[in-house]
């Protein structure tokens, strides 16, 4: 086919057609989003991997195999909506990659990065969406992986401080909704999670190369914890026609409002403890209550979650989730809540990433069913905070202020889930369990 440039190009398109062939089929509705993000955020990646076969070449046929990923993935993405920018937690790892000079910068890139690389797209080849594809992309990758084995090894003092700082790029791109919700789309939770710890397990295994210590226990934990949290996945409910009415007929600010006020002789954290626990012993006596809403579908929370809606700081606001409350008195629901509150603050706050191009609706179906809202403490006697479609918690029940010995309780419930039937059930149930 030739040498010089126009070879190398000419050779780059055959193989580039190949693997577009290869894409059993074009992906439609929620998959075609999922695919444009999961095609992008690869593409970007792959610069990662052009640059360390730019510096050098090392590894034979590397800078071919990396223009022809890269540019795959390119074309991937347009087919199936247009190139997005990459999200800021890849953005940030590419820039850093890009600052690097010497050689412990190739090591961290065709021992670190290339592995990482190399893992996630073995996983991806076998979920089922693009399989033949990922399968020849893979097979390159881990030849170079094994390649880069044999390339000289830097000083292990120059090559730590690079492999700490990929380790935090690393746990930030685990959480990142734009990088995540397009693999979990197409793989759900447990697989991803399982691709997760291999990307330990793999980083660990080039660190060993490299002769240092790897820190991977935060992503292995959050991967830990996200499997169980798995387990509680709602189940898809079968719809009836009124249901897929409301779905149609009612936006997402179509809210369903109600308050009404009962006797109290608490007030405080108390309070607030004793509604959470009634709200949970409600939700698991009436299973209807424990519907969730996503993409025009409904599902029902496997058991009844609590959201607590509390105070970071002294104007940020987190949800802080409480199982088991059904099982538990006001004063074991008072511990668990004081327990959780002060971990959630011990964390560092962080804003709620951006998710363009409607990403959002890739979310999964919310666990939690209900959330409780404490507005007594600034003076409020009565109203409600929003519901929101990120969140994906149907209802909301708020607190107000205690005057006279009398509370009031204002309801808020997702109409597209709900209806007055099950507003007017939670109310008189309510009614029965604090009274």
């Amino acid at each position: 086919m030739g040498s010089g440039k126009a070879g190398f190009e000419a050779r780059v398109e055959q193989r580039v057609r190949a693997n577009l062939a290869l894409l059993e089929h074009e992906f439609t509705g929620y998959d075609r989003l999922a695919a444009r993000h999961m095609f992008s955020e690869f593409c970007h990646l792959e610069t990662i991997a052009v640059m360390a076969a730019e510096r050098g070449d090392a590894i034979p046929g590397q800078l071919e195999d990396e223009h022809v990923h890269h540019e795959t993935f390119r074309r991937l993405a347009d087919q199936h909506g247009g190139l997005v920018a990459p999200c800021e937690e890849v953005a940030r790892l590419i820039d850093y990659l890009t600052s690097l000079e010497g050689e412990a910068s190739l090591a961290a890139l065709n021992v670190t990065a290339e592995s990482w690389l190399e893992t996630v797209f073995d996983h991806v080849a076998g979920w089922g969406a693009c399989d033949a594809l990922m399968r020849a992309i893979e097979e390159d990758e881990e030849r170079h992986v094994h390649d880069a084995l044999d390339l000289a090894r830097p000083p292990a003092a120059e090559i730590e401080p690079i492999v700490r700082d990929l380790e935090r790029m690393l746990e930030a791109i685990a959480v990142a909704p734009a990088f995540m919700l397009p693999l979990i789309r197409f793989a759900g939770e447990q697989r991803v999670c399982a691709m997760g710890e291999a990307l330990c397990a793999a980083h660990e295994r080039a660190c060993a190369h490299l002769g240092i210590a790897s820190r991977t226990h935060r992503v292995r934990l959050l991967c830990r914890s996200q499997r169980i949290w798995s387990r509680r996945a709602p189940v898809p409910m079968e719809m009836t026609d009124w249901d897929r009415t409301k779905q149609r007929i009612y936006d997402r600010n179509a809210d369903m409002l109600l308050w009404f006020e009962i006797p109290t002789a608490v007030n405080g954290y108390r309070l607030q403890a004793q509604v959470v626990a009634a709200l949970a012993r409600i939700l698991q006596r009436e299973p209807r209550l424990r519907y969730v809403t996503r993409r025009g579908e409904l599902f029902r929370a496997q058991e009844p979650i609590i959201a607590m809606r509390a105070l970071y700081d002294d104007r940020a606001v987190m949800n802080v989730f409480l199982p088991g409350c059904h099982r538990l008195t006001w004063r074991g629901v008072l511990r668990q809540m004081n327990r959780r509150v002060k971990r959630a603050r011990a964390v560092e706050y962080h804003a709620m990433p951006p998710m363009p191009d409607d990403l959002d609706k890739l979310l999964p179906p919310s666990r939690v069913a209900a959330a409780v809202n404490f507005n007594g403490v600034h003076g409020g006697i009565g109203g409600t905070g929003p519901l929101s479609d990120v969140e994906g918690i149907p209802i909301l029940v708020t607190i107000g202020e205690v005057r006279a010995g009398r509370v009031t309780l204002t309801i808020l419930m997702d109409h597209r889930t709900h209806d007055g039937q099950d507003i007017g059930l939670l109310k008189r149930e309510l009614e029965r369990e604090l009274t």
